[in-house]
């Protein structure tokens, strides 16, 4: 499946000359109209410039994106000699002046001006384009630029809501949209990229990793639940269930092996490689992966009180955390000494290195940002919502369960508990994976609060439910306002 990043390549270098220029000079939310669409291979290529985007930049969900929400949930805390920007979000420091916060910023509005370039000059008549590839590329083009005003409007609340691409620098500052507004084009956009794209199995084995109809009914579902719409979630979900394209690998260390890769279990990843040049590899792993053996930078590791969620004889938590002491991979290697604290290890494939080998930031693990799992999870958690803890509920939490290694929950029926119980394991299977931050987030701005606060000694104020809007934006653009608070 690393053909895939090749055919990322190919195509970054034929845009480069144009595109790579003008994200140089251009403002942010616009991007070049030079591509000349004459043919699918031209149109393809427009499109894999989006996955260049999202996956390759560093504000998106290579690292910023995929890493700063979740540090800022309440299952992590920080080393304490990391670099004050990017301890600032689990510390609840970010100000609007922060670096990392403007990349994120930045680089959604960049991505969703390439979705926007792409659809616009898609949706013209092109005679060398196939119509069946037209409507697929379109599809993928709403997929991503749904997925993220998904990121933004949960992070910042009030966001610019671009739609259209951009070519005039007069039409460049865009005020800010009701949230609800947001979500409705969210909505829209997750249910023409459901249309338009292809099942994963319709893919060859090189192109499953593009999206698929699956990672948009997904995103679909998680918007519905996000805005409390129970039966609509529940009918994507059981579409994804019902289609037979997924399921759970066997154990959960074959979930993140190299080998398995956009595999049964995947819905969407980030795919990376390592040996290329320049890099092509998954940026993130240092913030988790220790100092120690691993040429790690351990920016962010798990907190006391997600630790405290888990069996510490299961599966699960020996594969997913390395301890302390004498670190042991689950193939029987002693690697290195862990002295102090926990780190998160899950992403890490012992066998494809071989055993043991520092990562020195060139590695090929993927960023999981769709699984099957979380398909399952999803669905307990929709029928007990929307008919209490039925066996239905309890049997999809415990497949989850019984692959963890865990006991399984039986006999439950009080709704209110048997949610906690659903949020509990999905703070257990998905830790790592950029979904925390948002799952407390739905639950609305007490409940997120409340569990960051229970989480960690450092404080967390009311406005801080919301980040800032980033000060750079706020100097260019006179019709953004500033979130309260900051």
């Amino acid at each position: 499946m690393k053909s895939f990043i090749v055919l990322l390549l190919i195509s970054s270098l034929c845009i480069s000359s144009c595109a790579d220029k003008f994200l140089e000079e251009q403002p942010r939310g616009e991007v070049t109209s030079e591509f000349y669409y004459r043919n699918d291979s031209e149109a393809l290529a427009a499109v894999y410039g989006i996955y260049g985007m999202v996956f390759f930049y560093n504000g998106l969900l290579r690292q910023d994106m995929y890493l700063r929400p979740e540090a800022s949930s309440d299952l992590f805390t920080y080393k304490p000699g990391a670099a004050f920007n990017a301890r600032s979000f689990p510390q609840y420091f970010v100000d609007s002046e922060n670096p990392l916060l403007l990349e994120m910023w930045s680089s959604a509005y960049d991505a969703i001006g390439r979705c926007n370039a792409v659809i616009g000059n898609l949706s013209k008549d092109h005679p060398g384009i196939s119509e069946d590839i037209k409507a697929k590329l379109i599809g993928e083009a709403l997929f991503f630029r749904a997925l993220m005003n998904y990121y933004l409007v949960q992070i910042w609340g009030n966001v610019p809501l671009v739609v259209e691409e951009k070519t005039d620098l007069g039409e460049l500052n865009v005020e800010q949209a009701d949230p609800a507004d947001v979500w409705q084009q969210i909505i829209e956009d997750a249910v023409a990229a459901v249309a338009a794209l292809p099942e994963k199995s319709e893919y060859d084995n090189i192109q499953r990793a593009r999206a698929s109809k699956g990672a948009a009914r997904l995103l679909l579902a998680k918007s519905y639940m996000a805005l409390g719409n129970w039966n609509a979630a529940d009918e994507q979900i059981d579409q994804i269930i019902g289609s037979a394209e997924y399921g759970l690998e066997a154990t959960i260390v074959d979930v993140f092996k190299v080998a398995n890769e956009n595999g049964l279990e995947s819905i969407l990843e980030g795919n990376y490689s390592e040996g290329f040049t320049p890099r092509k590899h998954n940026s993130s792993m240092s913030f988790w992966l220790p100092r120690e053996g691993f040429l790690g930078n351990s920016t962010y590791s798990p907190n006391d009180y997600a630790l405290a969620m888990y069996n510490p004889n299961s599966a699960r938590y020996k594969y997913y955390f390395s301890g302390k002491g004498v670190m042991v991979s689950p193939y029987g290697e002693a690697i290195t000494t862990i002295e102090k604290r926990v780190y998160l290890m899950k992403f890490y494939d012992f066998e494809h290195r071989g055993g043991f080998a520092p990562t020195n930031n060139d590695n090929p693990f993927n960023n999981k940002v769709f699984r099957y799992a979380d398909v399952l999870l999803m669905k307990a958690e929709v029928e007990n919502e929307l008919r209490g803890p039925t066996p239905v509920a309890h049997n999809m939490l415990n497949q989850i369960r019984g692959r963890a290694g865990e006991e399984p929950v039986e006999g439950i029926t009080d709704k209110g508990a048997f949610r906690e119980i659903v949020f509990t394991e999905r703070a257990m299977e998905l830790i790592g994976e950029n979904h925390r931050y948002f799952d407390l987030k739905r639950r609305g701005k007490e409940y997120f609060l409340d569990k960051v606060r229970q989480s960690r000694p450092d404080e967390i104020k009311d406005h801080q439910f919301l980040l800032p809007i980033p000060e750079a934006d706020l100097r260019v653009n006179p019709l953004l306002e500033q979130n309260p608070g900051y």
